[in-house]
């Protein structure tokens, strides 16, 4: 039976994140109630709503660049160790 384990799937540092996207990885995770994913598709790093909010999605060129992405007065870059991960695909 599957256990879901929060911290566990919490990123630790900015570095691991940036590793883990950087190498491929995939995640979706909740910030303030809403579920996000992010993947890498045809040269950019995807980051999108996930349903059953519509299909708003914000494509950046580097890692970088998404980690400048704002969640309102929030970005992520600042709010990588806080966010609850829900699924990671290393």
């Amino acid at each position: 039976m599957f256990q879901y384990n929060e911290d566990a799937l919490r990123f630790k540092t900015l570095d691991e994140f940036k590793q883990s996207v950087k190498n491929g990885g995939e995640l979706s995770f909740e910030w303030n109630g809403i579920d996000y994913g992010i993947f890498f598709w045809e040269d950019s790093y995807i980051l999108c709503l996930l349903q059953p909010y519509g299909n708003n999605e914000w494509k950046y060129k580097t890692v970088e660049e998404l980690l400048n992405h704002s969640f309102g007065s929030a970005i992520l870059h600042d709010i990588v160790k806080d966010i609850k991960v829900i699924d990671r695909i290393i």
